[in-house]
């Protein structure tokens, strides 16, 4: 049987083809992000309603525990729950800093693509998480 080199792409799932394409994206994306500075779009983006349950929380822990929290200790509370609104229960590849989180890679084929082509020394700014 001869088959013509043009039919091979046909013959790939398509599925597969796609999934190739979203990591090797994902790869470039990181290494542009830990080697040049990120881009404002490369942020999580935080729902209105995400940040008003991280605001309600804090007031109820003022109000309720007379726990007050610094600036730092919000922005982890609404990173948390940014990333638990987006990806809960799912594996991520992410970067936390005082501007708010990146998200590189999510779940395990994508986070492990990821982790496999960057260089160690860039993977010490890599956290995974699970929210």
């Amino acid at each position: 049987m001869t088959i013509a080199v043009g039919s091979l792409a046909a013959l790939a799932d398509p599925v597969e083809v796609a999934r190739a394409q979203r990591i090797t994206e994902q790869v470039a994306r990181t290494q542009r992000i830990l080697t040049q500075e990120e881009r404002s779009e490369d942020y999580l983006m935080i729902p209105d309603e995400v940040r008003g349950a991280v605001d309600a929380e804090v007031a109820r822990l003022w109000l309720e525990d007379g726990i007050e929290t610094d600036t730092a200790t919000q922005q982890e509370l609404l990173a948390d729950a940014t990333l638990r609104h987006h990806f809960a229960g799912r594996e991520v590849a992410c970067a936390r800093t005082p501007q708010g989180v990146i998200v590189f890679a999510v779940g395990s084929d994508e986070v492990n693509a990821v982790l496999a082509a960057i260089p160690p020394a860039q993977r010490r700014n890599v956290a995974l998480e699970y929210p």
